[in-house]
């Protein structure tokens, strides 16, 4: 009886080896059927033939690859991104899988989120084949953003706030005059002109009016023109370099208040996939000037000089954290008016559809070189700002807005002590 026991035994398992040797031949069959029939465009056969091979071997990522690719190639994206994914949780890191996500991201309208995948393929050590199709698509996406932004733009926006503590300059806030409420009206145009798009190279130059109607408070009325001419040059699709001129020249009350002339140089490289890194600096040459309003203001003309890093990553296609930090110095006529200054900020934006919000966070401190006439001390401000901001999409011309900026100065000087909350509501239109 063992005998026969052992001879069933030793039959069962030639048996099952014959069954395993036929389903690896028929997964052998099916998927190089499916492969082959992709090559031949013949898509639908494909993925016929490569569910069966996934029948037979279930979670094989060269089938489901190849199954991400048919769907793809048959415009079924939906299908595709799905099983990509699926296949990328398999096999994390896998460059053809991320490069065919990519595409098919890129096929769905999901450009930033296909772009980090391209991104990670050209930084990465894939085949050279492979980093050059994906480095062709992240230049695709470039020309199609540059071709995509008109020649010229031009914005319209107005509305009103409400500001519970009015003070024209934070740097320089009359608080002895008390804490004065009041509602102004809004209206600001901006005008965009690229007047040069040539390879790599990108020139735009903006103007910007703004002006301000308060309903007391008129002495701070503040009337605006800002110019400038910035150009931006790309090395690669990561790393570009730009420079901006800017030009400032602002009324209070009717009267010369100030004429600001700055120029502004950074540089980005995303050097990990969904982030971007990037360095700044900023020289501004500030002139003020004395009215009745403002009898002294002529001793903060000066230089300011602004140095910093920021660090961009995306935490998906729609939502992006960035984080700031900025040191500057201004230098005055005065030395009680000058500064060193230290600022780190945190801001979140979200683009939700039709719906745009944008969180700001910042914590800025500024140490002052001598003591302030009459006060026993130096100065030394604390500023924490808090802001919020939500945009409704309106159609492809209009969009309002409503925002919320909350401020606190806290100075060891009580002169310079403050707090401060601006709400707005803004239409804004687009031509």
């Amino acid at each position: 009886m063992r005998k026969w026991k052992f001879a069933g035994s030793i039959m069962l398992v030639f048996l099952l080896s014959g069954v395993c040797h036929a389903s690896e031949k028929e997964y052998e069959i099916a998927i190089t059927k499916g492969i082959y029939r992709i090559e031949t465009g013949k898509y639908q056969e494909a993925i016929r033939n490569l569910r069966k091979a996934l029948e037979i071997k279930p979670g094989d990522k060269n089938a489901m690859i190849s199954l991400g690719m048919a769907y793809s190639r048959a415009g079924e994206y939906d299908n595709a991104k799905l099983v990509l994914q699926e296949a990328l949780k398999i096999d994390p890191g896998n460059k053809r899988a991320e490069y065919e996500l990519g595409v098919v991201l890129y096929k769905l309208g999901e450009v930033a989120h296909a772009e980090s995948y391209f991104t990670g393929i050209w930084k990465s050590d894939a085949d050279e084949p492979l980093k050059k199709a994906a480095t062709s698509y992240l230049e695709i996406a470039a020309s199609s953003r540059k071709a995509g932004k008109k020649p010229f733009s031009l914005g319209l926006l107005t509305g009103g706030q409400y500001d519970t503590n009015t003070i024209l300059e934070p740097s320089n806030p009359s608080t002895d005059r008390g804490k004065e409420k009041d509602w102004r009206a809004i209206v600001a145009l901006d005008a965009d002109w690229t007047f040069l798009k040539s390879g790599s190279l990108t020139c735009d130059t903006r103007y910007l009016f703004y002006q301000s109607f308060h309903i007391h408070n008129t002495g701070y009325n503040l009337h605006q023109h800002n110019l400038s001419l910035s150009g931006r040059y790309d090395f690669t699709p990561d790393l570009n370099l730009g420079l901006t001129y800017g030009l400032s020249y602002s009324l209070a009350g009717g009267d010369l208040y100030s004429s600001i002339n700055s120029i502004a140089l950074d540089a980005e490289d995303a050097f990990y996939k969904s982030s971007t890194t990037g360095l700044h600096y900023g020289h501004e040459f500030k002139k003020y000037f004395d009215s009745n309003t403002f009898l002294s203001n002529s001793i903060r003309s000066g230089d300011n000089d602004a140095i910093g890093i920021f660090h961009k990553v995306g935490l998906n296609d729609k939502v992006s954290l960035t984080v700031d930090y900025t040191f500057d110095m201004d230098r005055t006529g005065a030395g009680y008016w000058d500064y060193n200054g230290n600022k780190g900020s945190l801001k979140l934006d979200a683009d939700l559809n039709r719906w745009f919000l944008l969180l700001k966070v910042s914590y800025y401190d500024r140490d002052y070189r001598e003591k302030f006439p009459g006060e026993t001390g130096k100065r030394h401000d604390k500023v924490q700002e808090y802001s919020a901001d939500i945009v409704r999409d309106l159609g492809s011309l209009f969009s309002v807005s409503l925002s919320e900026l909350y401020i606190v100065n806290d100075s060891n000087l009580g002169i310079f002590d403050y707090d401060r909350s601006i709400t707005g509501l803004y239409l804004m239109v687009r031509l």
